[in-house]
């Protein structure tokens, strides 16, 4: 999921929603400010729904059970150290790292899509896009936690479970044991199948509170209350589920059941997006009717309940799958397991730069999305490979060198 990063941010840069050739809209995201538009495909849209559609709620559970885990094996102390060296450590260290990187990126894809008569060559624009301006706090762009969001909410997560974890002290023997039955009943009972529609059911409410029918991510450093709750649900039932493991088994057991399902939950919800979007573009047109309104606010809640239906199955379906199928040691996926924090932090930027070093050839948008994603892939394992696995930065983002 973490090379998938990779993928998700190239593709970006190739998606003709939501701005299509709208320039001025483009420059002015915060988070994407630049596309080669001359290489929109449907086709890599389509790809980066479905990856965005699962990855982040997929990584926010996975963090919650291992640090259930963690904190299960090694205590409460242990856990803060360990997510201090390895969480918040390397998302301040690395912010200082990637915001040049990133400024630097974003301005070259700036001066790329503004330059549509060619005027300069490519060596001009990478030239004279060095500038002091880059660096933190010379910058004149916005201060954001540009990627680094993900492990900026974790930490927010963790000081919240704990913060939990010590008010439950304080509670009552009876309201602790009513707690308990409530989590046994969901996770461990023969009414286990309520698991279901209780997890689906807190996703789609948590995504009515905010204005996407997808989950979304925030770069903003003060905390977005409906992102924050959006994922809090997916950690807290990640930490839950580490106490009631044998859950997993079941994932395991309707792996196959469960990917089915995905799959067309995922299809549905591809074909209620797009209608969504396509009513959302007549009304911006000022097609204004009263069906375009009506057909626009059914397509939003159809996607927001096939976005909540399909993360869930598509996260029980990897985790069977991945419970059934990798189920001895194997030194490439260790290898991969290795380098995938180091690809999460610094893959991001070289995603853009290659795209706009990419967008004056004349080939078709997927030819460029495959070799760029192939170009950054290739640059991230060298540099783990030979600058980061056998060295301290190894150990802080792995807690060992290899």
């Amino acid at each position: 999921m973490m090379i998938l990063g990779i993928v998700l941010h190239v593709g970006v840069m190739y998606m003709p929603e939501p701005y299509g050739n709208d320039i001025a809209s483009i420059l002015d995201d915060p988070k994407d400010p630049y596309r080669d538009i001359g290489a929109y495909s449907i086709t890599i849209q389509r790809i980066v729904f479905v990856i965005h559609y699962f990855r982040m709620p997929a990584f926010m559970l996975l963090a919650g059970f291992f640090g259930a885990l963690l904190l299960n094996k090694r205590g409460v102390k242990e856990l803060i150290k360990n997510r201090l060296i390895r969480i918040a450590v390397p998302a301040i260290l690395f912010w200082f790292i990637l915001w040049p990187m990133d400024s630097f990126g974003w301005a070259l894809g700036e001066r790329m899509i503004l330059d549509q008569a060619n005027q300069y060559t490519l060596n001009d624009h990478i030239s004279n896009n060095f500038s002091w301006h880059h660096l933190p706090f010379a910058s004149d762009r916005a201060y954001h936690t540009m990627h680094l969001w993900f492990i900026y909410y974790l930490i927010l997560f963790y000081i919240t479970i704990i913060a939990f974890r010590i008010l439950v002290n304080y509670l009552s023997h009876d309201l602790r044991g009513c707690l308990k039955k409530v989590t046994e009943t969901l996770f461990k009972s023969k009414y286990k199948y309520i698991l279901y529609p209780v997890l689906v059911s807190a996703s789609f409410l948590t995504l009515k509170l905010g204005s996407t029918f997808h989950f979304m991510g925030s770069f903003r450093f003060v905390p977005d209350i409906v992102v924050f709750v959006n994922y809090f649900v997916f950690f807290l039932t990640g930490w839950v589920a580490y106490s009631y493991a044998d859950v997993i088994c079941y994932f395991k057991e309707k792996a196959w059941l469960y990917s089915w399902i995905s799959f067309f939950l995922v299809v549905a919800l591809l074909w209620a997006s797009e209608k969504y979007i396509e009513s959302g573009n007549l009304l911006s047109a000022g097609n204004l009717s009263e069906g375009n309104s009506t057909g626009d606010s059914f397509y939003f809640n159809l996607a927001t309940l096939l976005q909540a239906l399909s993360a869930w199955f598509m996260i029980f379906a990897f985790v069977g799958l991945a419970e059934k199928y990798i189920s001895k040691p194997n030194p490439i996926l260790t290898y991969i397991v290795g380098a995938s924090y180091w690809i999460y932090l610094i893959h991001r930027p070289f995603c853009f730069t290659f795209t706009a070093c990419l967008q004056r050839w004349d080939s078709p948008g997927l030819i460029k999305f495959f070799l760029v994603n192939s170009f950054v892939l290739l640059i991230c394992l060298s540099t783990y490979h030979y600058l980061v696995r056998r060295t301290w930065i190894g150990w802080l983002l792995n807690g060992r060198k290899y």
